[in-house]
Order: C-alpha cells, then sequence, then structure tokens
C-alpha cells in the first residue's frame, strides 16, 4: 500500500529532524510532502517514532491512505523542487531512480 505523509512543523531544528527521520522511510516528492510504502502497522510504527520528534502543540504529520489500485502518476504546474534523484518512475514492479544530467560547460 502507499501512503502520502505530509509535515508542518513550527522550529527549524524540529523540522531539520523530521525531515532527516522521513527522508530514510519515504521517497520525498516536496519539502514537506513524502510517499511511503508499508502497511498499516508500519504507518502506525511511523507516526509513534515521529511523534517523539515534535512538538504536539505546534507540530503535525499527517498521513492519507492512497486509493489501492490507483495509478501512481501525478500532475503539475510550475517549477518542481530539485531533488536527488531528479525523479523517480514508479510502477506495480519497479521503482527507477532517474539521475541528473551532467552539467555541459560550454
Amino acid at each position: 500500500m502507499y501512503f502520502l505523509v505530509a509535515y508542518d512543523i513550527a522550529d527549524p531544528r524540529r523540522l531539520q529532524r523530521v525531515a532527516r527521520f522521513m527522508e530514510r522511510r519515504a521517497l520525498r516528492f516536496q519539502k514537506s510532502v513524502f510517499l511511503y510504502q508499508g502497511d498499516l502497522h508500519g504507518v502506525e510504527r511511523l507516526l509513534n517514532e515521529v511523534v517523539h520528534l515534535l512538538d504536539v502543540q505546534e507540530d503535525i504529520v499527517q498521513v492519507w491512505k492512497l486509493a489501492k489500485g490507483q495509478p501512481l502518476k501525478g500532475w503539475y504546474r510550475g517549477r518542481p523542487m530539485p531533488l536527488d534523484p531528479a525523479g523517480c518512475v514508479l510502477s506495480p514492479y519497479h521503482l527507477v531512480l532517474v539521475e541528473k544530467p551532467e552539467r555541459r560547460e560550454e
């Protein structure tokens, strides 16, 4: 199953901790939006672990289950955030990470 995870963290120090925590467990889509692959127990474990990094009076981490059988394809307008890897292709059988092209010096 796939889940969309997003957070809003008030303090820059906690924000960095939560970002590092999520980067080790999910695929970053935006600065504070991730794709997590796992089951419901994994999501519960993820939330139970991340809560120790939060001030629950100021911060929030939210998870939404993506519809089963829904193609993992998205649309956007504007300039995407430069990610490492530059992008990824998800399918039911493969995860392909796309490397950034080398810069040519002209």
